[in-house]
């Protein structure tokens, strides 16, 4: 399939989309219809800053913050898929870090941060029209984060499609960004799920919206799929195609 997008040969990639929805036409056609739509406005989207200049992974004892930077939020626990482990995720004015046991991890500057989507896990078969009830939450970054020897484009968490985040005290975000969390924070119900509200939060400090399904664009939520050797899902969203590798 990667041969014939850059090859730009259209019949053959028809053929290979068809082949992989078990003969489905209608839905091949929408997802090339959406392939059509994200190339039309791919020139708009965030363009990738040089793998030259990379985000790195510090050790706890030696935290990149400045002395005038503020953790205004902490959410223990959290279930990473990239880079892998459980961490806790500190918002602080600069960014946000993720600290484990022996790591701290950035922070990722907000401005560093291009997106923030909502992706069904391709890992739960759901029935038809039933919400799933896991998701990954990803933040899509600007330059790659480096964590030991590896490289990476995003960051992505396991997040509850059932199962609320602990309550969060609005009270004790009035300090610069941590405003805007506030106002998110003080609108999410005790019945709210973590898929939902982390996502949320994650917006109000990036500044920008949740990208996430949009059954006009594909009916199809996403579709398995191979880049060379990685095997993944690709989800049709309205700001282009994202490819997730399976997790290991």
């Amino acid at each position: 399939m990667e041969a014939a997008v850059q090859a730009k040969d259209a019949k053959a990639l028809a053929a290979l989309v068809r082949q992989h929805l078990g003969g489905r036409s209608d839905l091949a056609m929408q997802l090339l219809h959406a392939a059509a739509q994200v190339c039309a406005t791919v020139d708009s989207l965030p363009k990738p800053e040089s793998p030259a200049s990379e985000l790195v992974a510090t050790s706890a004892a030696s935290p990149q913050t400045g002395a005038n930077d503020v953790d205004f939020l902490v959410l223990n626990g959290l279930s990473m898929v990239v880079p892998r482990g459980r961490f806790d995720l500190v918002f602080a004015d600069s960014g946000i870090k993720l600290v484990g046991k022996s790591v701290e991890i950035g922070p990722v500057r907000w401005v560093d941060v291009s997106n923030v989507l909502r992706l069904p896990k391709s890992t739960y078969h759901g029935k038809p029209g039933v919400p799933p009830k896991a998701y990954y939450v990803v933040m899509v970054l600007r330059r790659p984060l480096a964590v030991g020897k590896q490289q990476h484009g995003c960051i992505v968490i396991n997040a509850d499609g059932l199962k609320p985040l602990p309550k969060i005290n609005a009270q004790g975000l009035a300090h610069r960004r941590g405003a805007k969390i506030a106002a998110v924070a003080s609108g999410c119900t005790d019945s709210e799920d973590e898929a939902t509200t982390l996502p949320r939060l994650l917006s109000a400090a990036v500044g920008v919206g949740i990208d996430q399904h949009d059954p006009t664009i594909c009916e199809l939520e996403w579709v398995r799929a191979h880049r060379g050797v990685d095997e993944g899902a690709l989800y049709a969203l309205p700001v282009g195609f994202m490819f997730l590798p399976k997790p290991a």
